[in-house]
């Protein structure tokens, strides 16, 4: 294993939004063949609606994922965002077709870090160049 996560993946930014509701944020971990890792989410920030005037926002987001128990991060290949509508605290604004939702930033942290195996980079890519141009050529006779 060249790569090692040490247990969290964080996601934050700035997230403006002209919906007239409050966003609920969530993130789910995908590998490399497209399977859920399991998680345990730690928080779920929200985004805030638009003011009583129909302005836009913009939030300020900080999302911590923790692995679940047993679970290994190494094999993050793609991080899946998914907004829920959370209409208990709405503006009272009327959504308009040209309401919208807009990422102004975005990052992502590894608060405790990553483990980068330099040997088994380094042995990886000698392989690699090794088995390069070996195969024999078939002649005719």
């Amino acid at each position: 294993m060249i790569f090692e996560y040490a247990g969290s993946v964080g996601l934050g930014g700035k997230i403006e939004s002209s919906l007239p509701f409050n966003l609920s944020l969530r993130a789910r971990l995908l590998d490399s063949e497209d399977k859920e890792i399991a998680v345990s989410e730690t928080n779920k920030p929200f985004i805030k609606s638009c003011d009583a005037s129909g302005n836009p926002r913009e939030t300020d987001i900080n999302l911590v994922i923790d692995a679940a128990e047993g679970v290994d991060f190494s094999d993050i290949a793609s991080i899946e965002l998914i907004f829920t509508a959370d209409a208990r605290d709405a503006s009272g604004v009327p959504a308009r077709e040209d309401s919208y939702i807009k990422v102004n930033s975005l990052y992502a942290r590894i608060p405790k870090g990553i483990t980068i195996d330099l040997a088994g980079l380094l042995f990886e890519e000698e392989e690699t160049e090794e088995g390069e141009g070996t195969e024999s050529e078939e002649t005719n006779e």
